[in-house]
């Protein structure tokens, strides 16, 4: 479902007809137009049953996880690198280079964080010297 960039429309195809198959009973899309770069958020819910209120908290937990951001990154340059389009993602990775999502970095800083927590104080080798 979330391989937007293959160029194979056959497999696009197989891949959207077994969505379609399946009830979609939560969504939230974003979007921009060719107007500006405003987002917009587009939030669908089948019912008000509380399955599919569940499913939409579900679907805003993912999202607004930090891990989240980090995957949808993964997964969007496994995209263009799947569809040859490697310039692309040298486009992709210039803006986000000049504009870097906050998630992301936090993930960074909290990776450093548990990285210098982890490394002793004074290192064996300086023990030796």
């Amino acid at each position: 479902m979330f391989n937007f960039f293959d160029k194979q429309q056959e497999k696009y195809t197989t891949e959207n007809q077994e969505t379609n198959d399946k009830e979609i009973i939560a969504s939230i899309c974003f979007y921009t137009t060719s107007e500006g770069n405003q987002v917009y958020t587009d939030v669908s819910i089948k019912d008000y049953q509380d399955s599919d209120i569940a499913a939409l908290v579900n679907i805003m937990n993912v999202i607004g996880s930090d891990s989240s951001a980090t995957d949808l990154l993964e997964i969007v340059k496994n995209g263009f690198i799947n569809s040859g389009n490697v310039d692309g993602l040298s486009k992709l990775v210039h803006f986000l280079t000049l504009n870097p999502p906050q998630k992301l970095l936090n993930n960074y800083k909290q990776t450093l964080e548990e990285k210098e927590y982890l490394e002793p104080c004074i290192k064996p080798s300086h023990m030796l010297k």
